[in-house]
């Protein structure tokens, strides 16, 4: 009896688990044919952070950016040569009037800046003049940098002053004055300088510049360097602000297209050095430098509404879209409600601007796009 007993308890446990596999093979058919999908809930977003609230959505933003160019700023540079000594006027004066004494006391002190792209190759500093009048009563005294350089009863001709590099700074004080005319107190020592210049010699390199305000950076297209070019041996090197933008023998006529990589233009003074290597001298006439600036700006304006409770709870906002096409390349301007936001080069395709709640405001917001490039901007969502 007790061995019968056994043996139904094994049947039923062989039963229970057939029973338990068929289960298991038929949900797993099921599940073949219906798929779990979850669904998700309304304004909400698995994209990337799940659970992201979707404040606005806009379908096909549009072209923001510069859409064409116009041409800005010339810059006549004139004739040099390249691989010889070169000279740049620091400063000049038609005339300077001079005198010493009772009933007369007229001195000159002039600031003279070097500007710091001089100093690597700087050779020395010369000042000219011509004394057109004078009575030499007394000696005319130049000094520069509180150093004494001249100091003659000087007749009237032409001058030259040499001013050793080691005593020229960034920053410089010329002072120009005539000593009293001694025993003939009643009279007054009288000097009249004309044509007075204080030129900088450096080189062999010559060295052009120009300035871009930051409007004209922001709306910076392109530009073309232009010039007659001679030489007889080595290559003529042109830089822009330390980038090449020419190598080689010039022979006539040559065009640089410059563009905003090659060029690399910066806020304020930008630099040409044009030099010679391998031991060549270059003449180059007719040098002129063209901008060309961008023009009929788009900027594309958003608005959305941000609820006391969406507002409450905001971390990081992201705004992200999509580019349909890149018509010309630059940086992209975001702001939001007058607040610039960190914009990453923009590419084809997805792209995401993110934003905090120093930038965002309960209720009404303002989205306003643009940039120095031109881009086809497709779908808009911003989801916090």
């Amino acid at each position: 009896m007790i061995y019968m007993v056994r043996m139904k308890g094994v049947d039923e446990f062989v039963w229970i688990v057939a029973i338990a596999l068929i289960l298991v093979v038929l949900f797993m058919a099921v599940s073949a044919v219906f798929p779990y999908n979850p669904v998700t809930p309304p304004n909400q977003t698995t994209n990337g952070t799940a659970g992201a609230n979707v404040v606005a959505s806009f379908a096909q933003v549009g072209f923001v950016g510069y859409s064409s160019s116009y041409a800005g700023q010339t810059a006549d540079y004139g004739s040099f040569v390249v691989g010889q000594t070169q000279a740049d006027n620091l400063r000049k004066a038609t005339q300077l009037d001079i005198c010493a004494g009772l009933w007369c006391n007229r001195q000159q002190e002039l600031s003279v800046a070097v500007p710091s792209y001089y100093m690597d190759t700087l050779k020395d500093v010369r000042v000219s003049f011509a004394i057109y009048d004078t009575n030499q009563y007394g000696d005319l005294v130049v000094k520069w940098n509180g150093k004494e350089f001249h100091r003659a009863r000087s007749a009237s001709q032409d001058y030259v002053i040499t001013i050793d590099r080691e005593y020229v700074k960034d920053s410089n004080t010329l002072q120009i004055y005539a000593e009293g005319p001694g025993l003939m107190f009643w009279a007054s020592t009288i000097y009249t300088l004309r044509d007075f210049r204080a030129d900088l010699e450096y080189g062999p390199a010559h060295i052009s510049t120009f300035t871009l305000s930051q409007s004209e950076l922001g709306a910076w297209n392109s530009g073309d360097l232009s010039f007659a070019g001679s030489g007889s041996t080595g290559q003529l090197r042109v830089r822009s602000n330390g980038y090449v933008v020419y190598q080689g023998m010039p022979a006539g006529q040559v065009n640089v297209p410059l563009n905003y990589s090659t060029a690399a233009p910066k806020l304020g003074e930008n630099i040409l050095v044009f030099d010679a290597l391998g031991g060549g001298v270059f003449s180059l006439g007719n040098v002129r430098l063209r901008l060309y600036l961008l023009t009929n700006q788009v900027v594309k304006s958003k608005t959305f509404q941000l609820a006391a409770s969406d507002y409450s709870k905001l971390g990081q906002g992201r705004i992200s879209f999509a580019v349909n096409s890149v018509q010309r390349d630059g940086d992209m301007t975001m702001k939001l409600n007058g607040k610039y936001l960190n914009v990453p080069k923009p590419v084809a395709g997805g792209n995401i601007v993110y934003f905090t709640k120093a930038e965002a405001a309960q209720g009404s917001n303002t989205l306003e796009i643009t940039g120095s490039g031109y881009w086809d901007i497709g779908d808009m969502t911003i989801t916090i």
